[in-house]
């Protein structure tokens, strides 16, 4: 059976629900491809803040591994301890990697904005601008994920996902500038 969703977390959440629900198992979940976030908007951080350390929903989803959502589903129905542990290393590799670009961000000040890019196997800007709006909560900045050319800001109150021709605009603007950025992390870093 082939189920579908929308592709953020709370869409997943829903489907979990309802397969746990009905007792359904699909084989093949179907996600729209996503170039925004998995959180909405900011009504969701809360939500999303009571899964970030479940280690068989929240982690494997950020992994982007191919229908990881159907092993999910089927962990949840199932509760085998087989795919337990499968989840529980996934949320691991997830955890690591946040950890280590967690530290190694940096970020540069421009026009009195905190700007920093990155690029990471794992979905994580939502993990890292949830890091950061609680020790920036009082400044303006924008964290860019290169690889799957996401751009979140956020100035002082509001969180802004650009659509992908924004970002296109946002990486023109600041391409140089990041690029001279991530040279100097790379010479410090080495």
């Amino acid at each position: 059976m082939m189920v579908s969703y929308d592709g953020t977390f709370n869409g997943l959440f829903k489907l979990i629900q309802f397969c746990y629900k009905n007792n359904i198992i699909p084989d093949f979940v179907l996600k729209k491809e996503r170039k925004i976030s998995i959180l909405v908007d900011l009504s969701e951080i809360e939500f999303t803040k009571k899964f970030i350390h479940d280690s068989y929903i929240f982690l494997p989803f950020l992994s982007e591994i191919k229908n990881i959502e159907s092993l999910i589903i089927r962990y949840v129905v199932t509760k085998n301890t087989f795919l337990e542990k499968t989840l529980r290393k996934i949320s691991k590799d997830v955890l690591t990697e946040f950890e280590k670009i967690k530290r190694k961000l940096y970020f540069l000040e421009h026009n009195g904005v905190f700007i920093s890019s990155f690029s990471s196997n794992s979905n994580i800007i939502d993990l890292l601008f949830l890091y950061f709006l609680e020790r920036l909560k009082n400044e303006k900045f924008i964290i860019y994920d290169e690889k799957r050319n996401i751009v979140i800001s956020y100035n002082n109150q509001t969180r802004k996902v650009l659509k992908e021709n924004r970002v296109n605009l946002f990486v023109q603007n600041y391409d140089p500038t990041l690029h001279l950025w991530d040279i100097y992390q790379k010479s410090i870093t080495a």
